[in-house]
């Protein structure tokens, strides 16, 4: 399965999907026997700036994102009467975020820090927790401290950088750290030394939110291998950071401030993208042995059994654009690949990290191929698996691959079939002209008559249906089941399924080429984790599932 960690609900949470809705989704997942459970970036944003909500413009990819901690499962919160009294006073507030159908970042993230820096001032008092308690609590705080000191010795320098820069973001409200001080634009400056030691407390705080982040997502980590799920949590690796980040402050050689990445125009995006991120110098890299691409690796494969690499052309080439530009003044910058595509295979092996290579898109060709040769899988989606005037059968699907019917960039199975995608892009001016997206609308009818005489060629096609009356046939969980059974046929040795699809959700996680326009990010589930399996459209495919879990008979032996 797969889940934007952040749309998950629970009765508990604060508003946005924590680390224990994780623990319940792991729960669910084994139980009807997923061995994957996929998840959005999980890298650290911007406390300061909580309206930017897209996990694919982070401000850290080394590091992760507070809102994702549940504050409460945090040891020092059974003794912090201070922390407890927050929570208790806000009980309205926290009730609204959770009822809300859209997460509401400024809020969370603001709450979220102030009852976790009266965790943080609670953990750093000297002495007891709390009056009259044992000795044995005693015993307990001092482990929590000696476990607190090793993990920042072990981070070292580059979590007391984005600690840093995380103060600095304060100290500085509402701006990017291009507009700083020019002293303070630097990190090993002596002025933006000097501030780390007059505000050590703050930088530490940082850190302590960093390390009771890591420990919450390390336990959801183990416990997907304890309930026996053969990979695991698969974490996805954004292609950069944002212009604002911490990884670009705290690396400006390694990041390219002139440029930013995108791609050019194809069939689903006329004007092309925009990233808004910088690229990693191709050059700098290969000068410092690619200690910075090692260190993005293993900060994000040391909580995962799989990782899937955001637009994995990176390796080869990217294509830039002015900083100050658009698609239409783009080209493409080569990459060191070979070497690139060593250092991936060799961090794959060390942390026993599965990897999925995201190559949608424009692809090059023999890209594919190298990328099988490495055996890195490639990502195959349902609506783009054409040959010509049809769906690509089952059979035809490689076997070194993920396969799935949907992204989070792409419509949900419902409201493609509904063209609620088509309705919204023409709605924001995404089409050229009035034409295209009436275009586009006869296109989609025509690809879900190919995809029913798909399923009627797999005998797949749920009883009474006729492939050609398209418009007379809505989608309903027989019909989704019957599109994931298709997949599930299929040699693919990943079939990940949306838990949007099996909530029969409408709406889109993101739409790419707009920001403030929508609501990227934010949708929840209309429904708790809990619910899942309970929900007509899993019991639909739930034959199929079991079946492809079935081992294949082994060869006898000569």
């Amino acid at each position: 399965m797969a889940a934007q960690l952040y749309t998950l609900r629970r009765p508990g949470n604060w508003g946005v999907g924590d680390f224990t809705d994780l623990l319940a989704a792991l729960d669910v997942s084994a139980a009807v026997g997923a061995d994957v459970l996929g998840l959005n970036p999980l890298h650290a944003l911007f406390p300061q700036q909580p309206h930017w909500a897209s996990p694919y413009s982070p401000a850290s990819r080394l590091f992760l994102n507070p809102i994702y901690i549940d504050v409460e499962a945090i040891p020092e919160f059974a003794t912090c009467i201070e922390a407890q009294t927050l929570v208790r006073h806000n009980a309205d507030l926290l009730d609204s975020w959770r009822s809300s159908p859209y997460v509401d970042y400024p809020q969370v993230t603001r709450f979220k820090l102030k009852v976790l820096y009266a965790l943080y001032e609670w953990f750093r008092r000297p002495g007891k927790p709390e009056q009259g308690k044992p000795e044995t609590r005693k015993s307990e705080r001092t482990l929590r401290h000696e476990d607190f000191n090793r993990f920042c010795a072990a981070e070292g320098e580059p979590l007391h950088r984005f600690a840093l820069f995380n103060a600095l973001a304060e100290a500085y409200p509402g701006l990017s750290w291009q507009q700083w001080p020019e002293e303070l634009r630097r990190p090993d400056s002596p002025q933006a030394k000097a501030f780390a030691n007059e505000h050590a407390n703050r930088v530490e705080f940082y850190m302590y939110v960093q390390w009771n982040a890591g420990n919450q997502l390390t336990a959801a980590h183990e416990k997907a291998r304890a309930d026996g799920m053969a990979i695991g949590l698969y974490a996805d690796l954004a292609v950069g950071g944002a212009r604002e980040s911490a990884d670009c402050w705290g690396n400006p050689e390694v990041m390219v401030q002139g440029a930013k990445i995108g791609c050019p125009p194809d069939p689903f995006n006329m004007l092309g993208q925009d990233w808004q991120i910088p690229p990693l110098h191709p050059l700098t890299l290969r000068e410092r042995a690619y200690a910075p691409f090692i260190a993005i690796l293993r900060a994000n494969m040391r909580y995962a059994g799989a990782l899937r690499i955001d637009h994995v052309m990176a390796l080869l080439h990217l294509f830039w654009m002015p900083a100050d530009g658009t698609p239409a003044g783009g080209a493409y910058v080569k990459y060191p690949f070979e070497e690139m595509l060593a250092v991936l295979t060799l961090e794959s092996q060390r942390h026993r990290c599965l990897v999925v290579g995201e190559d949608l898109g424009t692809v090059p060709d023999g890209f594919r191929e190298r990328m099988t040769k490495a055996r890195i899988l490639s990502y195959r989606v349902l609506y783009f698996e054409k040959a010509g005037d049809r769906y690509r059968r089952p059979s035809e699907y490689p076997a070194n691959a993920l396969a799935c019917i949907s992204t989070h960039d792409l419509a949900t199975l419902w409201g493609y079939w509904d063209g609620v995608d088509i309705d919204l892009k023409e709605e924001l001016g995404q089409y050229p002209n009035a034409t295209a997206a009436e275009e586009e609308r006869t296109a989609r009818i025509h690809d879900r008559y190919l995809l029913l005489k798909a399923l009627a060629a797999e005998g797949l096609l749920p009883a009474g249906r006729d492939p050609n009356n398209v418009d007379g046939m809505a989608m309903d969980a027989p019909l989704a089941a019957a599109l994931h059974t298709y997949l599930a046929r299929s040699p693919a040795q990943i079939l990940l399924v949306q838990i949007d699809d099996l909530m029969q959700e409408n709406e889109q996680i993101n739409l790419p080429g707009t920001v403030d326009e929508r609501p990227n990010w934010r949708r929840k589930l209309s429904k708790q984790v809990e619910d899942l399996p309970s929900l007509a459209t899993l019991a639909a495919m739930k034959p199929a599932l079991e079946a492809r879990r079935q081992p294949p008979k082994s060869p006898s032996i000569r």
